[in-house]
């Protein structure tokens, strides 16, 4: 039977070590060595985008402490978010004593899908049972009550150390060289730069930049990555689109297929530093507010369907419309 995990790169190289990890930054290593010379490591928010190696740290941080995996509880807080899975599920799990090690841990993922009941009881539990170490990934911190995240350490992976990232790359080309899956031609001053052009075009989605670089192999040659337009190079059209200069909804509606899914609270964090300036240049500083008070109406409804994407451009554009109608009313 053929080995899928060996034909799919992002599969085959995710790390089984912490030695082979991506970290986003030189401090988080420094403190994870910290954590083990200790034999302990803090409660952790780990937040970022999709593919950024949230789940993996925690993984591999629980396999490098040796937590037996009787001591180990997840939970999705996708599908299991309510308040009934806090009193039914952990506290029962924490309220029982670790039997094979120090500790036990608790690794909730998607944990901004948690109800905002479920977060605040999980403020005591934390605090109850110190034996129990709790792990939480999540695409958007702010979702979480600042009271629970106050309560542990918190890691961004939305930026990571690009030196750290491209090395990464080319050990994987360099290892699939080495199993005569590609060729790397030493003269070819140009591979390095393709390597860097597929995280350009994906960062800071390490997963999706494996992706992009084993599906441009052609003849055993590293190609460019595809032509569609990247994450980076949508937001900073939408960046310079929401300028007073550079204001045109004909542009704005145009942008919004391109939208990077997972980050739609940039997009409206933009429109909000820049409504002001807008409304201000057309001398409405009265609409001020009713196009804020609509922009947090908008946001709050397309964050409430974060799975549903296109569920969230519907709430995007209907904003935009919005605001369209709110400046035409002002003319």
């Amino acid at each position: 039977m053929t080995n899928f995990k060996d034909k799919i790169w992002a599969e085959k190289y995710r790390p089984t070590e912490m030695d082979d990890y991506i970290f986003p930054s030189e401090k988080m290593m420094e403190m994870e060595r910290e954590w083990e010379s200790h034999g302990i490591f803090p409660n952790l928010v780990l937040s970022g985008i999709q593919g950024t190696g949230k789940s993996s740290f925690g993984s591999l941080l629980i396999r490098k402490f040796k937590i037996d995996g009787n001591e180990i509880l997840r939970i999705n807080g996708s599908t299991k978010n309510k308040l009934e899975v806090i009193r039914e599920t952990i506290e029962p799990f924490c309220q029982m004593k670790p039997i094979y090690g120090d500790y036990k841990v608790v690794v909730i993922e998607e944990a901004h899908r948690l109800t905002k009941d479920a977060q605040q009881a999980l403020f005591d539990t934390i605090e109850k049972f110190l034996y129990v170490r709790f792990i939480f990934t999540t695409n958007y911190v702010k979702k979480l009550e600042a009271p629970l995240v106050s309560r542990c350490t918190s890691f961004d992976f939305n930026e990571h150390d690009r030196e750290m990232v491209i090395d990464r790359l080319v050990d994987i080309c360099e290892a699939e060289e080495q199993e005569g899956n590609i060729e790397i031609d030493e003269a070819d001053d140009g591979v390095m730069e393709r390597i860097g052009a597929h995280y350009s075009k994906y960062e800071p989605d390490i997963r999706a930049t494996i992706n992009s670089l084993q599906q441009s192999i052609t003849n055993k040659i590293i190609g460019m990555p595809d032509t569609g337009t990247s994450k980076t190079e949508s937001f900073e059209s939408w960046v310079e689109c929401w300028t007073v200069d550079g204001f045109d909804f004909g542009v704005i509606f145009s942008l919004t297929d391109g939208i990077d899914n997972n980050n739609y609270g940039e997009y409206y964090q933009v429109m909000f530093s820049n409504i002001p300036t807008i409304m201000d240049a057309i001398n409405r500083k009265d609409l001020i507010g009713e196009a804020i008070i609509d922009l947090s109406d908008y946001l709050f409804k397309a964050m409430n369907n974060v799975s549903e994407s296109a569920i969230q451009r519907i709430h995007l554009e209907a904003f935009i419309y919005r605001f369209q109608a709110i400046i035409n009313d002002g003319e």
